[in-house]
């Protein structure tokens, strides 16, 4: 077993300095992936299955004694499988759709794997000058009680080319969520934001 350990060391009334030691296990993984086209839409199927390490966590406060120490396994050796499938289409009159099912980010392991269902929808206009982008995210672990577990978070973004080599974009981001998942956690900072890019 592995171990990572986190001391919390009081400092003063109200500041405490916590000392983390954290690790990269050792993790195998077997995986395979499809893709083709058929009919003119895209599609493709990515899994791969998950052998991890057994990883402990050791916190402790010295101030309080031997008895404030708390070891908890936080990465169990069962193995699991994430899972990515989707497929794309672009409309004649040259709109985009991209829609998958992800079970599974690359940030998330062991049996607290959530599902994720994307869609993405993009139009040009203008010869390509301007595109219009838009995108959805719906999140869950709970089919059964999704009302208790969701998160959602909706994108806009307006993309111009003044010419082939600058891109100049205006976005915002609307967020939210309940329970555990990812998207509730940022469900107070829905982003706004501005990007360019040159290319040489």
């Amino acid at each position: 077993m592995l171990y990572t350990e986190a001391v919390i060391n009081v400092v003063s009334p109200t500041e405490i300095a916590i000392d983390a030691t954290v690790i990269l296990p050792e993790l195998h993984v077997a995986g395979a992936d499809l893709a083709g086209e058929l009919f003119s839409v895209g599609w493709w199927v990515e899994a791969a299955v998950f052998f991890p390490q057994e990883v402990a966590m050791v916190v402790s406060v010295p101030a309080l004694g031997a008895a404030a120490t708390d070891e908890a396994v936080i990465l169990h050796t069962d193995p699991y499988t994430k899972l990515t499938a989707g497929f794309d289409y672009t409309f004649p009159w040259g709109s985009y759709v991209n829609l998958q099912y992800v079970h599974g980010l690359f940030a998330e392991r062991g049996d607290a794997l959530h599902d994720y269902f994307v869609l993405r929808l993009r139009h040009d206009f203008f010869d390509k000058k301007l595109t219009l982008t838009n995108g959805a995210v719906f999140e869950t672990d709970a089919f059964e009680d999704v009302e208790d577990l969701y998160g959602v978070s909706l994108t806009y973004e307006l993309l111009y080319k003044p010419f082939d080599n600058i891109d100049l974009a205006l976005g915002h981001v609307l967020i939210d969520g309940v329970g555990a998942s990812l998207f509730a956690n940022m469900r107070h900072g829905d982003p706004t934001y501005v990007k360019a890019k040159v290319s040489f």
